[in-house]
């Protein structure tokens, strides 16, 4: 009788299982389910996720190859493109001969274009950058000189008249104000040189040695000539601390101000101040420091567990403490010490318990 009970007592579970199972897939395939676990008042119409869509496309920054932009797109060809090209996705990725022998029919050939492929393609290109801008709603561009996977150039910067023109369009292109950014830190790495028309701006070292309303002055010039041009945003200052003058990617290509933390504060600020009088956002880099390492991040992740000093994090800190930081760029850099499993890219320790805090 007790095993004729039990055998009842399962059979009964699994009948009500089954039957909850089907109430559960008819409320839910007919949106009824969400009826009963959220407020009338909080229920989103379904599909629409075009707000969500613009708020990630704002988080994005992005380069592209082009000296023009155009909202001819590769996708949307233009008769002036040749009427026997075809407006498709297709005919992006699998060129035909009709455009050329010269062209490979690959994707790979959109990332390693040569100087040959000739400034249709650079045209081309532009024309891609003013459907992202259009289409994804992106926050920002960052423009080039050189461009770096091919070994060609230009990539984006060919001299004043054409830049100004080219951040112009693409400005037209967004219906959110849009960040423009470069990298103009002076010295050895500044997209804007002198041989394409730009001023001369010195190096963060040369600058260093000097006065501190030296390098205001000499920052006031270069955020002049920013604005002028339609960029709003500098990716600089430098502000890691030269403690090893061999490190290839910092104080071997002189981009520190100092080995000094105080005087690398000093020099930033008045970088920060007079590139603020001209609205120009700046960027701090590279936190949480980059100074002390042996090798270049760019190459991939940099182990700075046993080099990384602790006055590496005091120019930040005072930058803050006035209100300076503008916004930051974190380096990709391993600290075991404070974070054993993740870059400071990647590490909440870093940018929320560090930085933020």
């Amino acid at each position: 009788m007790s095993i004729f009970r039990e055998k009842v007592f399962w059979i009964s579970v699994l009948l009500t299982s089954v039957a909850f199972g089907f109430l559960f897939n008819y409320l839910y395939s007919n949106d009824l389910f969400i009826d009963v676990i959220t407020p009338l008042e909080t229920k989103k119409p379904a599909g629409d996720d075009s707000e969500l869509k613009k708020q990630i496309g704002q988080m994005i920054m992005i380069g592209f190859r082009g000296t023009e932009a155009s909202a001819d797109s590769y996708f949307e060809r233009s008769e002036k493109q040749g009427s026997e090209e075809q407006s498709s996705e297709g005919s992006y990725f699998e060129r035909s001969e009709k455009q050329g022998s010269e062209e490979q029919s690959s994707e790979g050939s959109y990332f390693e274009r040569s100087e040959k492929q000739g400034s249709e393609e650079q045209s081309s290109e532009g024309s891609y950058i003013a459907k992202v801008i259009q289409d994804l709603k992106i926050g920002g561009v960052v423009l080039f000189d050189y461009d770096v996977p091919s070994k060609s150039f230009p990539r984006n910067i060919i001299n004043p008249e054409q830049t100004k023109k080219l951040i112009a369009s693409l400005k037209s292109y967004s219906t959110i104000p849009l960040f423009v950014a470069v990298d103009a830190e002076g010295g050895k790495v500044d997209r804007l040189k002198s041989e394409y028309g730009f001023i001369a701006i010195p190096s963060p070292v040369e600058m260093g040695q000097g006065s501190v309303e030296n390098t205001e002055k000499i920052a006031n010039g270069l955020a002049k000539e920013l604005k002028d041009l339609g960029f709003n945003m500098n990716l600089a200052p430098v502000v890691d601390v030269n403690i090893n003058p061999k490190n290839p990617i910092i104080g071997g290509l002189d981009r520190s101000f100092s080995a000094d933390p105080a005087q690398v504060f000093e020099h930033a600020k008045a970088f920060i101040l007079a590139h603020r009088q001209n609205n120009i956002i700046t960027v701090a880099k590279h936190f949480p420091g980059h100074g002390s390492s042996s090798n270049d991040s760019h190459l991939g992740i940099v182990e700075i567990t046993q080099s990384y000093k602790e006055e590496e994090l005091i120019p930040y800190e005072r930058l803050q403490d006035e209100g300076l930081l503008d916004s930051v760029m974190i380096a990709h850099v391993i600290n075991r010490n404070v974070d054993a499993n993740f870059p400071a890219t990647l590490s909440p320790l870093f940018i929320e318990g560090i930085l933020r805090n």
